[in-house]
């Protein structure tokens, strides 16, 4: 399902992605009322997997990832990345987009699929195939992907890219969440997407992407604390 919510933002390179994390474990009567009240409030974050595909993408080639106004920023981008362009992941990503159409929300999609991005791991079973999984994906495409992004952070060293970006990411969360705290009316937010108690709602922001966006996909994620390991 698709959402239209348009906030502009001056002096911030951003896009707005809804991720909504869903604890199987359930809540308790005492969670629930604290999660009724924290929903007043909107989160807004920084997600290392969110980085992680902006960059991969945007070293493809795809128009999209590739919008980011902050010359700070692209330069260390351009300044750590130099050498691995051509890395597998960036070759694999460029020929998903052009086989496979795999780009916008399809490449947020598959962020808040993976558990961290050390293990670039699946944070559900792709099989049997989970309905929140954009149809651009192959399964087994998917899988080599992952793959590929699990060498791309160890050879490029990308928490390194992370830590170096960290002052630019901490002004563009304090700014945003500013203005959400201030200025956005979240009253409609239980009618739009229906209530519920389990459901956790996280702004996160997107470096490479256009400055302006109207345009959000509703992602969730399943995240099962109880788990067998």
């Amino acid at each position: 399902m698709k959402c239209k919510w348009e906030i502009l933002v001056k002096a911030l390179p951003v896009i707005l992605l809804f991720a909504f994390s869903i604890d199987s474990a359930g809540a308790t009567a005492s969670n629930n009322v604290a999660a009724r009240q924290d929903r007043t409030k909107l989160k807004v974050t920084i997600d290392p997997r969110v980085e992680l595909m902006s960059v991969v993408f945007h070293l493809a080639g795809n128009p999209e990832y590739n919008k980011c106004k902050s010359k700070p920023y692209m330069g260390n981008l351009n300044e750590h990345f130099a050498g691995h362009r051509n890395h597998p992941a960036v070759k694999m990503a460029k020929k998903l987009r052009e086989t496979r159409g795999v780009s916008y929300d399809a490449v947020m999609g598959m962020a808040m699929h993976i558990e961290d991005i050390n293990s670039c791991g699946e944070i559900v079973p792709f099989e049997p195939r989970p309905d929140t999984l954009d149809g651009r994906w192959r399964i087994d495409e998917a899988r080599e992907f992952l793959d590929n992004c699990r060498d791309f952070v160890k050879e490029t060293d990308f928490k390194a890219f992370l830590a170096k970006n960290q002052s630019q990411y901490n002004t563009a969360v304090a700014r945003l969440q500013q203005l959400i705290d201030t200025k956005a009316n979240l009253a409609w937010f239980d009618e739009f997407f229906v209530s519920r108690d389990d459901v956790d709602f996280n702004l996160v922001i997107s470096m490479l992407l256009c400055r302006r966006s109207s345009s959000c996909s509703k992602i969730m994620t399943v995240r099962r604390k109880n788990k067998k390991q």
